[in-house]
């Protein structure tokens, strides 16, 4: 099924990360109104993954957002392995029912974004690169069935590597790339340079560095976020914050 064009935009958004969620001293009513006041605020995307150890904590918060909060529906982005580290290859119904494990635990009829990995052979970058390609049709006819049945909308890579990244970007099935990016890690820059070129989006993952792009230098929140999302492919930035005033801040000047 074809995916509809990507048109690059000044027009950025924020994805509220959840991974450390369950290291913060705060209640499931703290969280509640955190996320209702998030979402109101114009947050409209949660990043999540099955492997967090949050995850739990946040089904929670969704279970109650979804009874005593109904004006709040998130979208959701997760995290997906296949094949994952102790997979050699990619398989169309483990696939499918990984992603029928998140539309569950989450409640939700659609995963919005997919931040897909193929993990299995890390450390042979080539051989991992020459599996997926000649996957490739395997992997595009599962994500078009999953998309036409409504039960996931779309396919970014998470490439590990800039040369996957870039087989990444040769296939119609990719809708996008999700990748790292901040004042200090720029090995992407390329790949995202290419997929605006090539009319796909991108979705940038650790903006400050976990706090470091702070250290030893004179640049502040607001600063580091415009810069991380300053190219024209880069649609948003996962970000994790528990802190309403910061997140305010934060959208003002995206």
């Amino acid at each position: 099924m074809a995916t509809e064009a990507f048109r690059p935009s000044r027009a950025k958004r924020l994805i509220l990360g959840t991974m450390r969620l369950h290291e913060i001293d705060r209640t499931v009513d703290q969280w509640l109104g955190f996320f209702a006041t998030a979402f109101r605020l114009g947050v409209r995307t949660i990043h999540s993954s099955l492997e967090y150890d949050s995850f739990p904590l946040l089904r929670e918060i969704l279970g109650r957002l979804r009874r005593e909060h109904r004006d709040v529906e998130f979208r959701h982005m997760v995290k997906l392995g296949d094949p994952h580290f102790d997979e050699e290859s990619f398989d169309a119904e483990r696939f499918s029912a990984r992603v029928d494990g998140y539309r569950s635990a989450l409640g939700t009829e659609r995963v919005d974004d997919v931040q897909w990995m193929w993990r299995g052979g890390l450390d042979a970058d080539g051989e991992r690169i020459d599996r997926f390609r000649k996957a490739m049709d395997q992997i595009g006819s599962a994500a078009d069935k999953l998309k036409a049945a409504g039960r996931i909308g779309r396919l970014f890579c998470f490439p590990y590597t800039p040369g996957f990244a870039e087989a990444a970007l040769d296939e119609q099935a990719i809708d996008g790339l999700a990748v790292y990016r901040n004042a200090q890690e720029s090995d992407y820059d390329r790949a995202i340079d290419r997929a605006g070129e090539v009319g796909k989006p991108c979705i940038i993952i650790r903006p400050f560095n976990a706090g470091k792009v702070f250290e030893g230098a004179d640049t502040g929140p607001t600063t580091a976020i415009r810069s991380a999302l300053a190219k024209p492919a880069i649609e948003a930035a996962v970000l994790s914050t528990s802190n309403i005033g910061h997140l305010q801040q934060l959208l003002r000047v995206i």
